[in-house]
């Protein structure tokens, strides 16, 4: 099995990494803001 045939599945496999660790990221401030408002209008 060819190196070349690894690398763009490897590449892929990374950037699907990068956007799913954003998707978090953003998800994570959307829960922190969330809990935030949820505290002060207690």
């Amino acid at each position: 099995m060819p190196n070349t045939d690894l690398l763009p599945s490897l590449l892929f496999r990374i950037s699907e990494n990068q956007l799913a660790l954003k998707a978090i990221d953003k998800n994570g401030e959307f829960i922190k803001m969330t809990l935030a408002v949820m505290m002060t209008s207690v």
